[in-house]
């Protein structure tokens, strides 16, 4: 934007304002408003009220004389101390703080910006104003400047819970250095681990430049509507340019950075894009790098790997003055008080102004109800690191499922359903395992008496010698199922797949038939699942040819989470009947689930080496699938080998 435009309405004259260096800029003359500014925030409760001295995190009080040194007032002072457990101000350094650059950032968001999306707290359309942890982050990152003139904070550890407002933040940010750095041939970027995600940035930067009608003169927006074109928002006057990039696909090389958003960090799962931005800043003169993210799991990541080096940084541990960590996390005390409103609201700096406490603790206690949704709960809206594997079936509810009747034994109950269900169409599951280990396989019927309800009734077969070898630890268990008749024992240290044919189809190795009628000849069985690791496997080709309907499904998070949430469902509403299986209630006990980046689950064992089995568990969601409709045509199914 040239330096004769109007923009000086409003407060925008530092828009147009060019000097070169950051700390030179002319945009502080507008008018005594911008101290008074400041002044009204603090008296509105987004700062408390001042001492004669300031305390830093250290407990070292700073007196009035040392903040005129940094051109600090108690009322600025107190803003940016609102960073959790970090203090500006003893880390500067011989960086001073400018008033004038951190009010006219301040200013940009209200004058400038508006909301592009309506909530409960605020309607779209309206101006954007910042939230105090959003004032904090802003007058600190662009309010301290070197001796020369430039930024002190060239990058940034945003460490906060989901539905704090970081992502719009965020756009606004973008547009503020975009229009207000004064800085030719600008590269901006918003980084995402997908293409979905790195279009929220982009929208909300768009629709904030659409409700302006100064920014919409001075920028163009390239991409608007889905379509080959690249999303860009281009200013001309500067040539600038802030563009939307993803990781799935792939580093971009030749990339001249001056400032990034990487956002949730969290989600990526590679690091390429990551760590090509980093790297992509060395011939900018004042280049900003903001990392925004919520909790990951625990394991290594990028994202933990940050957050362990802004710890360090916030807790002096390691000294670097142009690493601004943001963090919002409880600490280990608190984190065992996890349903705590007091917890909330401290890790939560929106709490009340951009979410609403009846919402959040309504999703406390589907956390508390459901253990499935802990780990999500307390990782997303507390940012509390979690392992990755997540309690999954209450006791209690599995066992309200049992459907046995008085008195009735759990065999009385299986027998009792083989001969009702007979001829009645269902929908089976097989799991072959390894050849030393549990083949599994089981049918899934509608109630014949309770409508709404399923069946599932499993089979297990076990090799008489491998599974003993295996898994000395529960030997006794499974030769104690064997005797009762829940485990059909074969000869030899390997699975006899003929004899599992035979049960199943009723034919013998030689094509023969034999006296046994075979399970899908008792039963209407309208569709086999099998894993599809497993369906080119010489049984699978053989029952295809004894003309049951086979069906391969995969066994990652894209196939099993549709039918792993309807399992859940089916089990809290008491909608699906057992009969106290001995074999599957171990299972069910036994099973975990792991969840992806999107909250997506899957059954897994309680280690990727445990004894402890969860096949039956496994073939009930396959039978569900089934019955459901649930089956996911995807081939790239993601890590369908560690399930079992």
């Amino acid at each position: 934007m040239a330096a004769t435009t109007t923009a000086t309405r409003r407060g925008r004259k530092g828009m147009a304002a060019r000097k070169g260096k950051a700390g030179t800029s002319d945009a502080g003359k507008r008018s005594a408003r911008s101290r008074k500014g400041s002044s009204s925030r603090a008296s509105n409760g987004q700062a408390k009220k001042t001492r004669t001295r300031a305390t830093t995190r250290q407990g070292v009080r700073t007196t009035d004389a040392q903040l005129r040194t940094l051109n600090l007032t108690k009322q600025w002072a107190t803003i940016l101390r609102q960073i959790p457990m970090y203090d500006p101000i003893a880390t500067a350094e011989d960086c001073v703080f400018s008033q004038e650059l951190a009010q006219r950032a301040l200013d940009f968001f209200p004058e400038c910006l508006h909301h592009v999306k309506g909530t409960k707290f605020v309607q779209a359309g309206e101006p954007f104003r910042l939230t105090p942890w959003e004032e904090a982050a802003t007058a600190n990152i662009f309010g301290w400047v070197r001796p020369d003139g430039t930024r002190r904070y060239r990058t940034v550890f945003l460490y906060i819970p989901k539905k704090n407002g970081k992502t719009t933040w965020g756009a606004g940010v973008v547009l503020y250095v975009l229009v207000g750095d004064d800085e030719p041939g600008a590269e901006l970027y918003s980084a995402a681990s997908s293409r979905d995600q790195s279009s929220i940035v982009f929208q909300h930067a768009m629709g904030m430049v659409d409700a302006d009608p100064e920014l919409s003169n001075m920028l163009k927006i390239y991409g608007r509507h889905h379509g080959g074109q690249r999303k860009c928002i281009e200013y001309g006057a500067m040539g600038s340019s802030y563009i939307p990039l993803a990781a799935e696909v792939g580093a971009t090389d030749g990339m001249n950075v001056h400032m990034a958003i990487v956002d949730e960090l969290h989600r990526h799962k590679k690091r390429e894009l990551a760590d090509l931005i980093g790297e992509s800043t060395d011939a900018r003169r004042q280049p900003l790098v903001i990392y925004t993210t919520t909790a990951d799991s625990a394991g290594e990541s990028l994202c933990n790997e940050m957050l362990d080096y802004a710890r360090k940084v916030r807790d002096g541990a390691v000294k670097n003055k142009e690493f601004l960590p943001i963090i919002y996390e409880p600490t280990k005390e608190e984190a065992k008080r996890w349903t705590d409103p007091e917890v909330w609201r401290k890790v939560n700096p929106s709490f009340g102004v951009t979410l609403d406490e009846k919402a959040f603790a309504a999703k406390c206690r589907q956390a508390q109800d459901r253990p499935i949704l802990e780990n999500t709960f307390k990782r997303l809206r507390l940012n509390i690191v979690t392992e990755q594997i997540d309690r999954w079936i209450q006791a209690d509810k599995w066992e309200a499922c049992s459907g046995l009747q008085k008195n009735e034994t759990p065999m009385e109950w299986r027998l009792r359903m083989l001969d009702a269900l007979r001829g009645y169409a269902c929908f089976g599951g097989l799991d072959l395992g390894s050849t030393s280990d549990l083949t599994s396989f089981g049918l899934l019927f509608a109630h014949p008496e309770r409508d709404g309800v399923y069946v599932i009734i499993p089979w297990f077969w076990m090799p008489h010698d491998g599974i003993a070898r295996k898994d000395p630890m529960h030997k006794d268990l499974y030769a104690q199922w064997c005797r009762e008749g829940w485990v059909w024992e074969t000869d030899g240290d390997v699975a006899d797949y003929d004899r599992i044919r035979t049960d199943i189809t009723g034919v013998q190795l030689n094509g023969e038939e034999s006296d046994t009628e075979g399970l899908v000849n008792a039963y209407g069985v309208q569709e086999l699942l099998v894993d599809r690791v497993f369906q080119g496997a010489q049984l699978c080709s053989q029952l295809l040819s004894d003309g049951v309907p086979v069906t391969s499904m995969g066994q990652g998070f894209i196939s099993m989470a549709a039918p792993a949430k309807y399992f859940e469902e089916r089990v809290i509403g008491g909608m699906i009947e057992h009969g106290n299986n001995p074999v599957l209630n171990w299972m069910a006990a036994n099973v975990t689930v792991k969840q992806d980046e999107s909250a997506n689950y899957r059954p897994v064992k309680p280690g990727k080496n445990s004894p402890l089995k969860i096949d039956g568990i496994v073939v009930t969601l396959m039978c569900i699938a089934g019955a459901e409709g649930l089956l996911v045509e995807d081939s790239d199914d993601e890590d369908d080998s560690i399930i079992l």
